[in-house]
């Protein structure tokens, strides 16, 4: 759970595992290694989320080469960034050899990264989860055709309340 909406600043947010306001000790050190970003209109234009203004650590750059737990979510109706990059992404990962690092999640939606908080906090429980005891999550084959065109794609992550979407079985 976060304080803030999404596409803001994170100057201020405080990052919780629970509903109880006040911070635990292990969620005020997770709070302690987050990166926090100011907003400089166009600046993550051209030069990503690394060296932003106002902040203390730069983020790495977006790789295919990876080497940790990745579960990556894609809403699959929006064109700001469309799904296809999400198999892009898979198909660069597996040609590093790294497939087994990541797992692609698609969500049903028409917004850009318009997760519901339960689909965030899935897809965040399992990566802790993940890489506390070595068992890979459930995802979507996002590099199979018949898979991707299946009429039911995308329903097993997303909760059943997102709009101008056929519903789910």
């Amino acid at each position: 759970m976060a304080t803030t909406d999404p596409g803001r600043e994170n100057l201020e947010t405080e990052y919780q595992y629970d509903a109880d306001p006040a911070l635990t000790a292990e969620e005020q050190a997770f709070n302690d290694l987050i990166v926090r970003i100011a907003a400089e209109p166009q600046h993550r234009h051209h030069n990503g989320l690394g060296g932003q203004p106002g902040s203390d650590a730069v983020s790495p750059a977006i790789s295919w080469n990876i080497s940790i737990p990745v579960i990556s979510t894609h809403t699959l109706g929006e064109l700001f960034v469309p799904f296809h990059m999400e198999q892009i992404y898979a198909e660069r990962v597996a040609a590093n050899g790294a497939s087994d690092l990541l797992v692609s999640r698609a969500i049903r939606d028409i917004s850009h990264c318009s997760f519901r908080p339960a689909e965030r906090i899935a897809a965040f429980d399992d990566l802790v989860t993940w890489v506390e005891t070595g068992v890979r999550p459930a995802g979507d084959d996002v590099l199979d055709p018949a898979t991707v065109a299946d009429p039911n794609f995308g329903c097993q992550f997303t909760e059943p309340e997102h709009p101008y979407l056929p519903a789910c079985p």
